[in-house]
């Protein structure tokens, strides 16, 4: 059982998770791969600051390549003028 804070940052994540490999699986996301995910892409307690450093990294290279693929349709997208 979590704090509420704690909660309220895990529940963020798992929707960054899901989202994520929804918009590239587009396939139902089970919790285990959900877990997974999260543990890629965000700091877990005993994480050195180099790697806290790189899963930060990885989630902008994830959101980066998640804007490009929306395009137009992303805030501040580009794409082919309509």
């Amino acid at each position: 059982i979590f704090s509420g804070d704690e909660a309220t940052v895990q529940q963020k994540q798992m929707d960054w998770v899901r989202a994520k490999l929804r918009y590239e699986s587009g396939a139902v996301i089970g919790d285990d791969e959900a877990r997974q995910e999260a543990a890629t892409y965000f700091p877990r307690p005993g994480d050195r600051p180099e790697r806290v450093k790189a899963k930060e990294e990885s989630r902008k290279q994830a959101i980066e390549q998640m804007r490009l693929a929306a395009g137009r349709a992303a805030p501040g997208g580009v794409g082919a003028p309509v």
